[in-house]
């Protein structure tokens, strides 16, 4: 067993349950351009510290018909990866965002990160056999292969929000660590 701490972060997962917070309690739009992801994780995994942070997105792509959406997309997932990667992240590709139209309206939906991390988790744990695993996405997809992983020796953690709890994660990792809304707000630039 190394004693290495890694950390796996849906990004997507991150992003959409920020955005619902900063709406009920701001009314703002969360831009995680302005979110400070370095301090934040050391701040929240002080105790934990983990060697290897993991950031998760969907592969996007262009689509004429947006009317430039596709592209104003893109452009801030490449200056999103830059900042993380200047934060210590990983930068991982895992599956791709579809668009659809859905009464008119369109409408952008990522598909595979939950089966890349899924992976990771078997990885990790199974064949480096690492002491920790940090899983901050609240998707239930991912009870399956930390059940699975549980045996292996490696502890699992579950990072997830107050405000919308997975009570899955919850029971299905070792430990629970769950951000306050005004904890988030702390390392957010607001302009």
């Amino acid at each position: 067993m190394k004693d290495k701490k890694v950390l796996l972060i849906d990004g997507e997962n991150f992003r959409k349950i920020s955005d619902a917070i900063f709406y009920k309690e701001l009314k703002k739009e969360f831009n995680p351009i302005n979110f400070d992801f370095s301090n934040f994780f050391d701040f929240i995994l002080a105790d934990i510290k983990p060697e290897k942070k993991i950031t998760y997105f969907s592969k996007i792509k262009y689509y004429s018909q947006t009317g430039g959406k596709s592209k104003e997309l893109i452009k801030r997932q490449r200056k999103l990866r830059n900042i993380l990667y200047h934060g210590g992240f990983d930068f991982c590709i895992a599956g791709i965002v579809r668009m659809q139209k859905i009464n008119n309206k369109i409408v952008f939906n990522e598909k595979g990160v939950d089966v890349k991390i899924a992976v990771d988790i078997i990885k990790y744990s199974l064949i480096e056999k690492v002491s920790q695993l940090i899983i901050c996405s609240s998707d239930s997809d991912l009870q399956p292969a930390i059940k699975e992983s549980r045996n292996t020796g490696t502890k699992f953690i579950y990072l997830g929000f107050e405000e919308k709890p997975n009570k899955g994660l919850m029971y299905t990792t070792h430990q629970t660590i769950l951000i306050k809304s005004k904890t988030l707000f702390r390392f957010y630039k607001f302009k």
